[in-house]
């Protein structure tokens, strides 16, 4: 079985005790592991191909928090392929994640905020989108951009003032919610 099928396998028998953010998480994973050691048949993964999947994350740019993450997850594909018979040792047990420090929080001042929202109001080249909702709702609730951008009016209860993230579906109005799955909204052409 090579590495995607044995995604297919893992997918087909967890599918329902994973969010599905997760699962596609997971597949980006396997994704990229096989675009940094081929195909190859799952029982053939070594250490160094754990190690080999880190090197390729961080030589296309991405994060090392991108690249611990991946490692995670891979572990945990292997790790139900011991539990299940079909391996003896899990190959990335010892691989171990870049390091990486959680980035610093920029936090606006008043004034600041006040610029922002200005700056916002008087932004017209682009109204498919309204900046100062959007903005309002990025400094009251602290969602990240991929959440305000997937939000929906009926995540949002008025009454209880309380806004929430639910997965998505891929339709016109939203996609799949999941990490490296983002889209530039097909309501939103100008960000």
């Amino acid at each position: 079985m090579k590495l995607m099928e044995l995604f297919e396998d893992y997918e087909t028998r967890t599918q329902s005790q994973v969010k599905e953010s997760s699962m596609l998480i997971a597949k980006s994973a396997m994704k990229t592991l096989v675009k940094a050691v081929g195909d190859i048949d799952y029982r053939s993964v070594r250490h160094e191909h754990g190690e080999r999947l880190v090197q390729y994350c961080l030589d296309d740019g991405q994060t090392p928090a991108t690249a611990a993450k991946k490692i995670r997850h891979i572990k945990r594909i292997f790790q139900l392929c011991v539990q299940r018979g079909q391996l003896d040792d899990n190959p990335f047990r010892w691989v171990k994640t870049p390091k990486y420090s959680p980035q610093s929080i920029n936090v606006l001042d008043s004034d600041a905020i006040i610029a922002l929202l200005r700056a916002a109001n008087s932004f017209v080249e682009c109204r498919t989108l309204d900046w100062d909702l959007l903005l309002r709702m990025a400094l009251g609730t602290a969602m990240r951009r991929g959440e305000l951008l997937n939000l929906t009016w009926s995540d949002i209860d008025t009454n209880a003032k309380t806004a929430t993230v639910p997965p998505k579906a891929d339709t016109d109005s939203t996609w799949a919610w999941g990490h490296g799955h983002q889209k530039t909204p097909r309501d939103a052409t100008c960000l």
